[in-house]
């Protein structure tokens, strides 16, 4: 599963994410979210994910955006 680079979780009912969500996927280059009940993101999630590029995370219910997260996700 350390091979992984595209990690399709849409239309889920994942309500949050923390440390330990992505340990086994530190070669996911994108990560699609969408459409599922994501309201908190722990500080350092996704810091496991060096290779991350694309986040999607439309159709959450997000109240803020990450601090510190990089600004291409954001586009």
């Amino acid at each position: 599963m350390s091979e992984v680079q595209i990690l399709k979780l849409q239309n889920n009912r994942i309500a949050k994410l923390d440390n330990g969500s992505f340990v086994m996927y530190p070669k996911i280059k994108e990560l699609l979210l969408s459409d599922n009940m994501v309201q908190t993101i722990k500080p350092g999630s996704l810091s496991v994910l060096d290779k991350l590029e694309f986040v999607d995370l439309l159709g959450n219910a997000l109240h803020e955006v990450l601090a510190g997260c990089p600004s291409r996700w954001l586009t």
